[in-house]
């Protein structure tokens, strides 16, 4: 998919731990699907926070309008 700019629709945030600010973070995403309401199409985003460790520190599921309705 090509994502260009987009409307945020919604986030679910899990913080497992708080990660200070001189910690190295890798992030993972991937598209987990999308779909069409009312007219718009949306993609649904699942993103992954590691520390160092490769141990998971938050994780977010993100749904975004990337194609409004034409009005």
């Amino acid at each position: 998919y090509e994502l260009g700019p987009w409307i945020h629709a919604a986030s679910e945030v899990r913080t497992f731990r708080t990660l200070r600010d001189t910690e190295e973070v890798e992030v993972r995403g991937l598209i987990e699907g999308r779909s069409e309401r009312k007219g718009h199409h949306m993609a649904t985003l699942f993103v992954v926070l590691l520390d160092s460790e490769e141990k998971v520190c938050q994780s977010v599921r993100h749904t975004a309008i990337y194609q409004p309705r034409r009005t």
